[in-house]
């Protein structure tokens, strides 16, 4: 395996290479989907006893998407939507524990 190191390339050993790949930092995806399920299944019993009927106050549209959804895509309009309602139910640090990345 041959990399650049200061605009030279340096040939590798492989023992090298694995260790250099061992080593590599791999930053998160931005973009994740979270399966609703999984969701829900954050949620307490006491928070789901608050979202739960919270949600007839949302418009057709976003309670039509969540009834039909299978996953939360954290690319979607409706991921910040869902992302407020939850911060104004449960709290923004349990909004954001419940939407993270599995």
């Amino acid at each position: 395996m041959k990399i650049l190191v200061n605009g030279e390339e340096v040939e590798l050993t492989p023992s090298e290479a694995a260790e250099l790949a061992a080593s590599a930092v791999v930053a998160a995806p931005t973009d994740y989907s979270v399966p609703k399920l999984t969701v829900v299944q954050r949620l307490t019993d006491e928070e789901a006893e608050t979202v739960y009927p919270a949600m007839s106050a949302m418009p057709a549209k976003l309670r039509f998407v969540w009834d039909t959804a299978s996953e939360i895509r954290s690319d979607s309009e409706f991921f910040g939507t869902l992302q407020a309602f939850l911060t104004g139910t449960i709290g923004p640090d349990r909004a954001a524990e419940v939407l993270q990345p599995e």
